[in-house]
């Protein structure tokens, strides 16, 4: 993310600079995520977040453009009943990534630990008979070249 448009203010003699945080290209597309405010039948804008990483998952599957994609996750536990894949027809390049990051990140003055999103991965006590009688596990999967992945906690099956 770069932070291109600077803004300053003069109030009472004081000056304070707000830097607006701009997406690093002009064609990237925001995928905002909510676990507590979203709704999986929303955009996925800031103003109307999804509330699952599945639905992420399945709008960046569908965006067969060049573009790079951010996905945006706000503060929460996401817990995944079911596997979620990153995947598309088309991959990403070195310049037009697929970025999945938290909405804070250290060195913003907003961070600290308790705000990183946390995915938990969990099983299923169910045997699978594909798997020759093992459980499954539901995880976090990319399956697509050039992705950036910064700011999430992942934890394994809480029982």
């Amino acid at each position: 993310m770069k932070f291109l448009l600077v803004r300053s203010i003069v109030v009472f003699a004081a000056v304070i600079t707000v830097v607006y945080p701009q997406l690093s290209s002009a064609t990237e597309r925001l995928i905002c995520v909510d676990v507590v405010s979203g709704d999986d039948g929303g955009s996925g804008t800031a103003a109307k977040p999804v509330k699952s990483l599945a639905r992420a998952a399945a709008l960046v599957g569908a965006d067969n453009s060049a573009d790079a994609i951010t996905v945006r996750l706000a503060p929460g536990i996401y817990d995944l009943p079911q596997t979620v894949i990153f995947k598309r027809k088309k991959d990403f390049a070195p310049g037009k990534r697929l970025t999945i990051t938290a909405q804070y990140l250290p060195g913003d003055p907003k961070w600290r630990p308790a705000l990183m999103p946390t995915i938990i991965s969990t099983q299923t006590p169910m045997f699978s008979e594909r798997m020759g009688g093992k459980t499954e596990t539901y995880s976090f999967k990319i399956r697509i070249s050039f992705v950036t992945v910064s700011g999430l906690r992942f934890l394994g099956n809480p029982s």
